[in-house]
């Protein structure tokens, strides 16, 4: 059963801490560009999307590209696609704080 959020709506996140697992998506009106935003910064730059992988329903098609939204990371990122999830690494010197997005291109 679902918990009643702030403003009676329903509240979509429990009490627990963030992991680089919780990420939330929107996406472009043409479809051709999807939005992941990781509520948590992974410790070992590393992250994986689970619901992105190669053989998922939600992206069946190619990845051409992802890259960090916002800052001076605006380059793209190193990325791997299988079954198990988008694997994206990023930058060295990533001084993200709370959580981040990522551009994901068709």
């Amino acid at each position: 059963m679902a918990e009643k959020g702030q403003f009676d709506g329903l509240k979509d996140v429990s009490n627990k801490p963030f992991t680089p697992e919780d990420i939330r998506f929107t996406q472009s009106k043409d479809g051709k560009t999807v939005y992941a935003i990781v509520l948590e910064i992974p410790k070992d730059g590393q992250v994986t999307i689970k619901s992105l992988a190669a053989n998922s329903a939600n992206w069946p098609g190619k990845i051409s590209s992802v890259r960090l939204v916002g800052g001076s990371w605006w380059n793209k990122l190193k990325f791997t696609r299988d079954d198990n999830g988008l694997h994206v690494s990023l930058p060295e010197k990533f001084n993200g704080k709370i959580a981040f997005a990522l551009k994901i291109r068709s």
